[in-house]
């Protein structure tokens, strides 16, 4: 065996480990790849921060390649890098992470082949014609490698939550999701009962409908230690269920990233939210097409609990100038660094209220897409101090009402460059 192969060895037999990567990094370096060691580097870096991190974000929008790898991935076997048809997956930690099987029997038939290739931690399951049987996959060994585990386009039953929580292999899954309603509502019952819950630091599921089960109920009680960080929600297109009483649930203590798609929160809703256990931890909060309307945002704006905020996410939720004017008040979200109010009329008159304020100053991405904003708002954040740290400015507008004009785009470009989308 070559210095080479036992130091990716050392990797394979230790994926959760960073070191065994930077060493064979530092060999790189010293064998004439600087590239691929300087890659690999970057991504053990970029693991260690969240998405909302200026550092990320930066890296995000100038140096995409720091995330995609493809110069890298001719290194590795193709039943790694590519699956079934032919789709690319995920590099992590400078090394293959993702791979999509369609099937759990898939996986576990292959599994040998793909961990003595690479480092493989996270599993997404896809295109399966009906609901995916967890069968084999629970009763895989090589389970016990996968952190992260995805299961999409067909809705998994109770009793495959059943057969996956009682799996002996299961006790390393920390992310587990369900996709594009994934999950059967009686699934996800079974699954805040089950013991599965109390390893996971990362939840996804997408409900859908199944009579006679509440997803919101099951969440409120939910009960025991947990390990969660992040809660990601969206309800099936059939589910209309009130999620305001589950917002109060001891499940929601500690985390530091919250999202919810589609629930009609309202203002009642945003007032539970700013109440909610969750509250001073979290640091990312998405709520894309929740209804707050005006009371809602100055419920959000006005609560000191959420005063650890670094990224908001309000797409698509119908907000207007008065709401813009409620984010720009508040001395609660002095830290954001990330802000997203794509997809809301805000018009000229938002985006001004949103230049003026003096809290919003360490913004590094701000999201005003699709949100009617013209040349006097274009205007307003060309100078303004809220834009001095952007790495992206996003003003696309989808059509000639409010257009910015073509003067305004070129003195935007003159002064933000190819960090403004316009």
């Amino acid at each position: 065996m070559t210095d080479r192969e036992a130091l990716y060895r050392a990797i394979l037999d230790s994926p959760d480990d960073d070191t065994p990567r930077l060493v064979y990094a530092d060999w790189l370096d010293d064998h004439g790849d600087p590239e691929y060691a300087r890659f690999i580097r970057a991504q053990v870096e970029l693991a260690r921060v969240p998405e909302w991190d200026p550092l990320y974000i930066r890296t995000w929008e100038h140096d995409r390649e720091a995330f995609v790898g493809s110069a890298f991935r001719g290194r590795f076997p193709r039943a790694v890098t590519r699956g079934p048809h032919g789709a690319l997956y995920e590099f992590r930690r400078g090394f293959p992470w993702e791979v999509h099987v369609p099937t759990p029997a898939r996986f576990a038939e292959e599994a040998t082949t793909l961990l003595a290739a690479a480092p493989v931690q996270a599993v997404v399951v896809g295109n399966s014609p009906g609901p995916p049987d967890l069968g084999p996959l629970a009763d895989s060994p090589h389970l016990t490698r996968v952190r992260r585990l995805v299961c999409s386009t067909a809705p998994v039953s109770a009793e495959g939550v059943r057969l996956l929580a009682g799996s002996p292999h299961a006790a390393g899954l920390t992310f587990l999701g369900f996709g594009y309603r994934g999950i059967t509502a009686a699934g996800a019952c079974e699954l805040f009962r089950s013991r599965l819950l109390s390893r996971l630091t990362h939840l996804r599921l997408e409900v859908a409908a199944d009579a006679g089960s509440s997803p919101a109920a099951a969440i409120a009680a939910a009960g025991g230690p947990h390990r969660l960080r992040g809660l990601y929600l969206t309800p099936g297109d059939d589910i209309t269920e009130d999620l305001t009483g589950a917002l109060a649930a001891p499940l929601l203590r500690g985390l530091v990233e919250l999202e919810l798609c589609a629930f009609l929160l309202g203002p009642g809703g945003y007032a539970a939210l700013a109440a909610s256990p969750a509250a001073p931890t979290l640091e990312s909060l998405t709520l894309i097409g929740t209804a707050p309307g005006v009371p809602g945002v100055r419920t959000l704006a006005g609560a000191p609990t959420l005063a650890n905020l670094r990224r908001l996410n309000l797409r698509s939720n119908n907000l207007g100038p008065g709401a813009a004017r409620a984010l720009a008040r508040s001395r609660h979200l002095s830290h954001l660094v990330d802000l997203d109010l794509h997809g809301n009329p805000l018009g000229d008159s938002g985006a001004v209220a949103l230049a003026d304020s003096p809290y919003l100053r360490n913004l590094v991405r701000l999201d005003l897409g699709w949100a009617k904003v013209g040349d006097r708002g274009a205007l307003a954040l060309l100078d303004s101090p809220v834009t001095a740290n952007l790495v992206r400015l996003d003003l696309y507008q989808a059509s000639n009402v409010n257009r910015i004009s073509d003067d305004v785009r070129k003195r935007l470009r003159d002064r933000f460059g190819n960090r403004v989308h316009v």
